[in-house]
């Protein structure tokens, strides 16, 4: 293929989603006037959010509803992390290295 084919047929693709797209709210729209005619109120026509397997080990599959559950769990264990790499671990690297340094000067004491 030549490379102004490919591009031809990028756009095309582009432009075959796009109405696609399109196509898909338009229905939703119409799913929603017609669910308001018939006095049905569903919430998961609200959330557009589908469901995401969880990307954090343990937690349940990602939705709307435990979308903040994520968010506290995301930022707890970023400020785990800063707090243990760069407050917990060089406390303790340095105590452990002047420790460290008196036990050897003891050492050379018996030889």
């Amino acid at each position: 293929m030549e490379l102004q084919e490919i591009e031809d047929n990028i756009r095309s693709r582009r432009n075959k989603i796009f109405l696609q797209m399109e196509e898909v709210r338009r229905l939703r729209i119409q799913q929603r006037i017609k669910s308001a005619e018939l006095g049905i109120f569903k919430e998961e026509q609200e959330s557009e959010l589908p469901n995401f397997p969880s990307f954090i080990p343990f937690l349940p599959p990602l939705t709307s509803a435990n979308l903040k559950v994520y968010y506290v769990t995301c930022y707890s264990l970023i400020a785990g992390i800063i707090i243990f790499g760069g407050l917990l671990a060089p406390t303790v690297s340095h105590s452990c290295s002047q420790h460290l340094e008196s036990s050897l000067s003891l050492v050379g004491l018996f030889f």
